[in-house]
């Protein structure tokens, strides 16, 4: 006999609340044997939620471990990085010696990756993302973005789209020129 789809999701439902019941059973402390008798579930079965239970309940344990001390080695990683980026400066001008634009991009990468990682702890956002927005953002929603952005130089990025955009009017030919401005 073939069961329809609908009577066998009433069926996995069924099993999920049973299974639900069981756990819940098994936290406040009921023995295996007893919630197996009253809900006629297999010991076998029992077992397996018993081991799953204390599964759930390690990972909650480590995860509340992880999270404690992230808590307390976030501001220490943070005050290392920052130590060893004025000790490279302090060493380079100690040295007289100009500092290559390598250097000068990894010390950027440095303090970029800590103020992004600083602001994942305080909830703040690391990029221009506006969830509640259905239609693409607006050139002056970007710009106001990018001012809040300590590490971006809005006028230069504004001097560098404006020149970007009359390049283009002026290959395809346009006479309208669309010259971007900070409002």
């Amino acid at each position: 006999m073939r069961r329809s789809p609908e009577a066998l999701e009433r069926q996995l439902a069924q099993l999920d609340t049973l299974k639900a019941v069981a756990m819940q059973r098994l936290l406040d402390g009921a023995s295996k044997e007893s919630i197996s008798t009253e809900l006629g579930i297999l010991s076998s079965v029992m077992i397996r939620y018993e081991i799953e239970l204390e599964a759930k309940r390690q990972h909650k344990i480590l995860t509340e471990a992880y999270l404690e001390g992230r808590k307390q080695l976030l501001p220490e990683v943070l005050h290392c990085g920052l130590n060893l980026i004025a000790n490279a400066f302090r060493a380079v001008e100690a040295s007289g010696e100009a500092i290559t634009l390598r250097d000068a991009e990894t010390v950027s990468k440095i303090i970029a990756n800590v103020d992004h990682i600083a602001r994942l702890d305080a909830g703040d956002p690391t990029q221009i993302v506006d969830l509640n927005r259905t239609v693409p953002a607006t050139f002056k929603d970007i710009v106001a973005a990018f001012r809040k952005d300590p590490f971006i130089d809005t006028k230069l990025l504004l001097e560098e789209l404006d020149y970007t955009v009359k390049q283009e009017t002026e290959d395809n030919g346009d006479t309208n020129e669309a010259a971007i401005r900070e409002d």
